[in-house]
């Protein structure tokens, strides 16, 4: 198997089938089914055994992964909007992205010490994390990680990676 492929199909043509899939109407549930499998394929196919799946927090594939016995970490955003249901407000929507470090280190601290986010509609959700992601090509993002850094550090959380299993 090459990297990027999943049983000769790449990455990109994967993708473009899943949306076909989706615009075609099919069962959401089914897309679903059929992502979260291969999702699994790939990690059987490429990573060592005991290998842990990081995966944003509430995703589907967390079950799946749980079934068949992949280790899993919940993953809480630092830079992202979350909507009233718990999942990543989209990129293309305003605000979707932050650019805040003052925001990006109140939402990380939120999560480490409270389990909670605030979403787009003022709603606090519980939200349980294991790790913490900033992305790097964030706007703002080296003054954004400084400042969770400084957040999560004045409040005694050792940053760290996490144990392996």
């Amino acid at each position: 198997m090459i990297a990027g492929e999943i049983d000769g199909i790449s990455a990109p043509e994967f993708t473009e089938d899943m949306q076909e899939l989706t615009r075609a109407r099919i069962a959401p549930d089914l897309v679903q089914v059929v992502a979260k499998a291969a999702l699994l394929d790939v990690v059987a196919s490429v990573c060592d055994p005991g290998t842990t799946l990081v995966l944003p927090a509430g995703a589907p594939a967390r079950v799946a992964a749980g079934r068949v016995g992949v280790p899993v970490l919940d993953e809480g955003f630092c830079d992202r909007a979350y909507g009233p249901d718990a999942a990543l407000v989209g990129r293309q929507h305003d605000g979707a992205v932050y650019d805040d470090p003052a925001l990006a280190a109140a939402q990380a601290l939120a999560l480490a010490t409270e389990g909670t986010v605030v979403a787009v509609d003022g709603t606090v959700l519980p939200v349980h994390v294991d790790t913490l992601c900033l992305h790097g090509d964030s706007p703002n993002a080296l003054a954004m990680a400084r400042a969770v850094r400084a957040a999560l550090t004045g409040a005694g959380i050792t940053i760290a990676a996490p144990p392996r299993p």
